[in-house]
């Protein structure tokens, strides 16, 4: 899909990471070459938005990645990075078969 790993994170870690929203989930995992490097999401990120929606957790992303209807396409998502929100746009792939 984005060969990345996500983590939930808990409203104590918004302050530390200069986060204006209790929502969003940190990117834990970047895989070299994957989909999600190549959009330029850096270990850290907080995903806050997916395609315009909102993201909570990480089901939340999962459910997303898992429609059908943007598997081959780019999705906008929006980041937190060291305080800025950034914009990227990533290709939605198949998801991977192997065990993570």
């Amino acid at each position: 899909m984005w060969e990345c790993n996500l983590y939930a994170y808990q409203n104590n870690l918004k302050t530390a990471l200069n986060l204006s929203s209790a929502t969003g989930v940190i990117v834990v995992n970047v895989e070299a070459s994957g989909p999600a490097e190549k959009a330029g999401v850096l270990l850290g990120d907080v995903l806050v938005t997916f395609d315009g929606v909102t993201v909570g957790d990480t089901g939340d992303v999962l459910a997303l990645l898992n429609s059908s209807d943007r598997i081959g396409k780019a999705v906008n998502v929006q980041v937190v990075r060291g305080g800025v929100l950034v914009e990227l746009a990533i290709a939605v792939g198949e998801r991977s078969t192997k065990e993570e």
